[in-house]
C-alpha cells in the first residue's frame, strides 16, 4: 500500500485498515511459520489468505517536508514453537511513530546513504527524540512500514504458552499431551542380569 507524498497534507489524515485489505494480508501471510514436514508430504497449491482479527489505525500528515506516521495495530501471526514445534497464534500489538523525508540533510548524514524505504524503528513513542527515515522515493510503503515493526515484535524463541514442556529427546512425543513411555522402557543387555547379582564372600 503506497501513499503518495503529495498526497500527505498538514492536516493529516486518518487511514484504517483490516484484514479486507488483501496488501496487508499478505503482509501477514509473508511473515506466518508453517510445518516444514507437513507441506513435503502435500503438492504445492495456491490456498486462500489466512482471515485473522486484524485492525491498523494510522494518521499520515507531513510539517516543513516530515512525514509523521502515528498510530497503532493489533493483529495475530501462526509461529512455530521452539519447543513442542506445533503451530501457534500469536498476538501482536503494539504502536507507530515514524518520521520520514526525502531531505538528507533533515536525515542526518548516518541516513544519507539509504537506498529505499530504510528500516523502521520499532520503539516506544518518545516525541522529545525522534528519529528521522530518509526516503529515496516520492512514497511511503505501508506494507513495509508495518512489516518492519511486526518483524521487531517476533521473539527470537517463540513458545506457545511459557510452560510448555516440548517434546522427548528420545521418541518425539508431545510432552504437553502426557508423559511418553520412554521413561518405563528399560534398557537391557548382556550385562543386565548381573545387576541384583550379590556375591558371596568366601
Amino acid at each position: 500500500m503506497k501513499i503518495h507524498l503529495s498526497e500527505i497534507k498538514e492536516e493529516g489524515q486518518d487511514y484504517k485498515f483490516t484484514d479486507q485489505d488483501t496488501w496487508l494480508t499478505q503482509a501477514l501471510s509473508s511473515l506466518d511459520e508453517s510445518d516444514t514436514e507437513l507441506n513435503r508430504l502435500k503438492p504445492p497449491v495456491t490456498t486462500a489468505l489466512k482471515a485473522r482479527p486484524t485492525a491498523v489505525n494510522l494518521n499520515l500528515c507531513k510539517i516543513d517536508g516530515v512525514v509523521i506516521a502515528r498510530g497503532d495495530y493489533g493483529t495475530e501471526l501462526s509461529l512455530l514453537c521452539s519447543r513442542c514445534a506445533k503451530l501457534f497464534t500469536y498476538g501482536l500489538k503494539g504502536k507507530v511513530y515514524d518520521l520520514y523525508t526525502r531531505n538528507r540533510e533533515f536525515a542526518g548524514e548516518k541516513n544519507g546513504g539509504v537506498t529505499g524505504t530504510a528500516k523502521s524503528i520499532h520503539r516506544e513513542e518518545d516525541e522529545n527524540s525522534p528519529e528521522i527515515t530518509y526516503l529515496n522515493q516520492e512514497w511511503i510503503d505501508l506494507s513495509e512500514v508495518l512489516t518492519e515493526q511486526w518483524v521487531l515484535q517476533i521473539p527470537l524463541q517463540p513458545l506457545c504458552k511459557s510452560d510448555c514442556k516440548g517434546i522427548c529427546q528420545n521418541c518425539g512425543s508431545d510432552l504437553n499431551v502426557g508423559r511418553c513411555a520412554c521413561a518405563k522402557i528399560q534398557t537391557t543387555n548382556s550385562f543386565s542380569v548381573l545387576k541384583d547379582f550379590k556375591g558371596k564372600r568366601i
